[in-house]
């Protein structure tokens, strides 16, 4: 599933799905309510003997669109599904600002070590740089380009929404990020907004990854 990052409500619309020697090929776009769309694209899902998938995105943004906190695909799995192996950097949570304090390993972990309880409920356990995420038991996620990650057991929804932790609860399910980049976290809240060269301010995006 396409997700991006927003405040309020984004209206994912398809326009087209082809299905033709193995590949799902769909078109759309994105957009607020009541608002002409910000970012439209075209994403393949190859299907393989082996059982493997290629997941291939084709992304335009509008020239006169703000920058966008994050780009990816979300996938839920079951509860259980938390451990997990991967290549990038750790082991502590990083961010494209805020990285230097990790190193570029392997390193394993789990949805629940990957949360931190932030007094107000908020993005946590990202890691940049990657190349690799295992899923214990499950599956894997390669790609030629690095990318990003998340595993754990809130979804966006409940983090943007609830206002305390004692609002945040815990999902019955673990959630997987595989992103092209996320902005930078910045220190808006009590300091200067993001620096320029922290945000996901491309126009164009290609992002291509593998499942197996």
């Amino acid at each position: 599933m396409l997700a991006i990052w927003a405040k309020n409500r984004i209206f994912n619309e398809i326009k087209i799905v082809e299905n033709k020697n193995n590949i799902i090929y769909a078109e759309g776009w994105l957009a607020g309510v009541g608002h002409m769309p910000f970012l439209s694209y075209k994403t393949e899902y190859g299907f393989y003997d082996d059982g493997s998938m290629r997941v291939k995105l084709s992304a335009k943004v509008r020239e006169n669109c703000m920058w966008l906190q994050r780009l990816g695909f979300e996938f839920k799995t079951l509860y259980e599904n938390d451990k997990f192996r991967y290549f990038g950097r750790g082991p502590v949570e990083n961010y494209c600002d805020m990285h230097l304090h990790t190193t570029t390993s392997w390193y394993e972990s789990s949805a629940k070590n990957e949360y931190f309880p932030y007094i107000m409920p908020q993005e946590h356990g990202n890691h940049t740089n990657c190349r690799e995420l295992e899923i214990h038991n499950g599956l894997k996620f390669t790609a030629d380009q690095s990318f990003e990650i998340n595993v754990s057991h809130y979804n966006s929804k409940s983090l943007t929404e609830a206002l305390h932790i004692d609002e945040l609860k815990e999902d019955d399910a673990t959630y997987i990020r595989i992103d092209y980049k996320n902005s930078g976290i910045g220190s808006h809240s009590c300091g200067p907004e993001l620096m320029e060269k922290y945000r996901l301010s491309e126009k164009q995006i290609d992002f291509e990854f593998y499942i197996s």
